[in-house]
């Protein structure tokens, strides 16, 4: 694939699947300041969606959708299209925009909390503090966007797409619906036919995506992942009309203890759930927004978040094997019995695996300097803590144990007179990661 001169190849979206993941080009990007034109459409629908919010037009489908879209979709799509993530692959910047939106959403969330009941606002975290706060996100990250541009050729990929790319997203994207409306049906108690048809769907969806790797670009494999990972989480979540499962019966607890007072409080509720941010002021920013029942936060969007774990975990997998291998590893994750039966009822954790996954993305970055991984895992590791502060201590001992075993290797290798660096050795990409989890590092993380 010829890339135009001048131009930015961060869009791994388009790159061919037998391509160095060191070396993705694929669609050619603008580092051009949005036109005024654009500027004017992406003004006129936040205003929409305000008017939509405050009014409260629709409560079903169309009116939690565009508030979905005001507090998520719209600050990740700005993040993804900025140049601050440098040349990496469009997966990869999916994985960083969506972890940053729930980060400037929590501790924005946590800022507004605070200071403005010094003010008088004694429900900070009601409709419209909550609708305030995400404008402003927003309007910071169009600025970002303005002056740091990265917005890839959409139409040009959309018609570069090949048959077999077409047909999987096509099957992908049947799952979700199949899944939503099987749930459905064996709520009313009307059969599993639909459901059974939904779970077959997935299964030649998985086998497609097997079949075709070598000829599907990295980025439809990516949208692909995300569309049957949100139709395996839906199949559990939406079962039953309330919250359903263990863990979820708490973190439900403080998320309407945060709603009723309009504001979180570690007195309310003196309960270590009480403590993740996650499920009480995340949650309560979305239901004030969204305006929907407040079981289907949890039960939909949540799980619709989450779902992005397993396209972060193939990006992974992908710097160091081959697509195929890659996108099993993804299939492993997604069949874990944990992934189908707990996690819909664990949504703090779901939440915090996210800032797990980015973590790691980020620390094997081959293209980001030390600092620069470093900063975004202290960066991601405050996401972990505020979200689900068991994950931090355990994913700390990780890196910890992670950090004497290079420091055994190392000793080995210098006591035997080997060469410490490598660089022509096949496993040379490691050494980045290890240089970046330094003693130093694991100080400050913990």
């Amino acid at each position: 694939m010829t890339i135009s001169r001048g131009s930015s190849s961060s869009a791994l979206w388009l790159v061919s699947p037998s391509a160095s993941p060191d070396l993705q080009s694929e669609l050619p990007t603008d580092r051009h300041p949005p036109t005024s034109k654009r500027l004017a459409v992406t003004a006129a629908l936040v205003i929409a969606a305000n008017i939509q919010v405050l009014a409260n037009v629709d409560r079903k489908f169309i009116g939690p959708t565009i508030a979905f879209w005001l507090i998520i979709v719209l600050p990740t799509y700005l993040l993804f299209t900025t140049s601050i993530w440098g040349r990496t692959s469009a997966t990869e910047r999916f994985a960083y925009s969506i972890a940053g939106t729930v980060l400037l959403l929590l501790l924005g969330g946590l800022l507004i909390n605070t200071t403005l009941p010094w003010v008088g606002v004694h429900r900070p975290l009601d409709r419209l503090p909550v609708l305030i706060l995400v404008d402003v996100i927003n309007g910071l990250l169009y600025v970002l966007r303005y002056s740091r541009p990265d917005i890839p050729d959409w139409r040009r990929g959309l018609t570069t797409l090949g048959t077999k790319e077409l047909r999987l997203i096509v099957v992908a994207g049947l799952c979700v619906p199949l899944i939503i409306f099987g749930a459905n049906r064996l709520n009313n108690q009307s059969g599993d036919l639909v459901m059974l048809i939904a779970l077959g769907a997935i299964a030649v969806t998985f086998i497609l995506l097997l079949t075709w790797s070598e000829q599907i670009k990295s980025g439809i494999t990516g949208i692909t992942l995300y569309l049957v990972s949100a139709s395996l989480l839906l199949m559990t979540s939406l079962r039953g009309w309330s919250v359903t499962g263990h863990d979820i019966q708490l973190e439900y607890r403080a998320f309407q203890l945060t709603v009723a007072r309009g504001q979180w409080d570690m007195s309310a509720f003196k309960n270590a759930f009480n403590a993740c941010l996650s499920v009480t002021i995340l949650p309560t920013q979305v239901a004030a927004l969204m305006r929907m029942d407040d079981p289907y936060v949890f039960k939909v969007c949540f799980q619709l978040i989450f779902a992005a774990c397993p396209v972060i975990v193939y990006a992974i997998v992908r710097r160091y094997f081959s697509e195929r291998i890659s996108i099993l590893s993804a299939i492993y994750f997604v069949g874990f019995p944990p992934f189908l039966n707990d996690m819909p009822f664990l949504n703090r954790q779901e939440m915090a695996l996210i800032f797990v996954a980015v973590a790691i993305l980020a620390v094997t970055n081959p293209r980001w300097s030390r600092r620069r991984r470093q900063a975004a895992l202290i960066v991601a590791t405050v996401g972990m803590e505020i979200s689900h502060y068991s994950t931090t201590y355990v994913f700390l001992g990780t890196a910890v144990v992670a950090w004497l075993a290079g420091r055994v290797v190392l000793l080995r290798r210098v006591r035997r007179k080997q060469p410490i660096d490598v660089p022509d050795a096949p496993k040379h990409r490691w050494a980045g990661t290890g240089q970046t989890i330094g003693l130093g590092c694991l100080i400050i993380l913990a």
